[in-house]
């Protein structure tokens, strides 16, 4: 499979992680109880083949590239963002007060993954 194939599937990754995470905010903000929630187990199921998707398709993009161990530094900070990306769940569970600090940090997580991206 060529590159454009794994830059497609982490597009893909992408868009299916901020719609879980979006749902997930938006369920916080309503303050609807995990229990309440009927859409609770698809958006935690979405988020975490979302997840699995970005992290396949990242590796498979750095093996089409060639790069290989030791990485270069950009990839542990995109590795750390996935890991923020991943927890960003747990931070919907603390309040609604607190799901609106989350967007921000979550919009400014994805900017500085695409800058990474696009100058590295």
């Amino acid at each position: 499979m060529g590159i454009l194939f794994y830059k497609w599937l982490h597009l893909i990754g992408i868009a299916m992680l901020f719609l879980a995470l979006g749902a997930s905010l938006q369920s916080a903000r309503l303050g609807t109880a995990k229990g309440n929630n009927p859409w609770h187990k698809s958006n935690s199921l979405l988020h975490g083949i979302a997840l699995l998707l970005l992290i396949v398709s990242g590796f498979g993009m750095l093996a089409k590239l060639s790069i290989h161990w030791p990485f270069p530094g950009w990839i542990f900070v995109k590795l750390f963002i996935w890991a923020l990306m991943g927890y960003a769940i747990a931070f919907y569970k603390k309040g609604p007060g607190f799901s609106g600090k989350a967007r921000i940090l979550l919009i400014a997580l994805f900017v500085l993954a695409a800058g990474i991206s696009l100058y590295k």
